[in-house]
C-alpha cells in the first residue's frame, strides 16, 4: 500500500480539496502506522514523521469541519500512538476516536475505527475491549451491508480460533 502511495503522491496536488485527497491522506497515514508497528524503533523513524505531518493536515480540516475530519484525525492519532508504543495514550486516542466516529454518523468509518481498536486491544491483552470492539466493528459493518468484511472478521476475530483457551485474544488470531 506504501508503495502504490508513494507512486500517487506526484498527482496528488490535481486533487487537491477533493474527497479523493483527504481519503488518501487518510489511508497513507494508516498504512505508514501499519508499517511502522512492524519495524524496529529506529527504521519507523520517518514513518512516524510522516504520519505526524498527515495528522496536521487532518487536524487543519477537523478545524473546519469536524463532523467529515474529526473522527479520522483521531483514528490517525491512535494509530501513531500506538506506533510510538504510547499504549495508555493510544487506548485514549482510540476512545476517543470511537466517539467522533459515532458523533460523524459515518457507519463505514464507525466500523474500521473499531476494528482498528480491537486490534489494538488484542495486542495489549485486554480481552473484554478486544472483544466489545470486534463485536462494534461486526455490528457496524454489517450494517453498512459489508457482508464479506463483517464475515472475515467474524473468522479472524470473533471465533474461537482467535482467542486462546482462557478466552484472552490471542496476538495473531491463532490459539494462544
Amino acid at each position: 500500500a506504501l508503495r502504490y502511495a508513494e507512486q500517487a503522491l506526484p498527482i496528488l496536488s490535481a486533487f487537491q480539496g477533493q474527497i479523493g485527497e483527504w481519503e488518501f491522506v487518510f489511508y497513507r497515514a494508516l498504512a505508514s502506522a501499519g508499517r511502522a508497528q512492524e519495524l524496529s524503533r529506529p527504521e519507523r523513524e520517518p514513518l512516524l514523521s510522516t504520519i505526524g505531518e498527515l495528522l496536521a493536515e487532518f487536524e487543519a480540516w477537523a478545524n473546519v469541519g469536524p463532523a467529515n475530519f474529526a473522527h479520522k484525525r483521531d483514528l490517525i492519532r491512535a494509530e501513531l500512538l500506538r506506533a510510538r508504543d504510547d499504549l495508555r495514550s493510544a487506548a485514549a486516542a482510540y476512545e476517543a476516536a470511537a466517539i467522533s466516529a459515532a458523533e460523524s454518523g459515518f457507519v463505514h468509518d464507525q466500523a474500521l475505527v473499531h476494528e482498528r481498536a480491537a486490534l489494538f486491544y488484542r495486542a495489549c491483552d485486554d480481552a473484554k475491549k478486544f472483544r466489545a470492539n470486534a463485536q462494534a466493528a461486526v455490528t457496524y459493518y454489517e450494517k453498512r451491508e459489508a457482508w464479506a468484511k463483517s464475515a472475515a472478521l467474524r473468522e479472524t476475530l470473533l471465533s474461537p480460533m482467535g482467542m486462546s483457551p482462557g478466552g484472552s485474544p490471542t496476538p495473531h488470531g491463532g490459539h494462544g
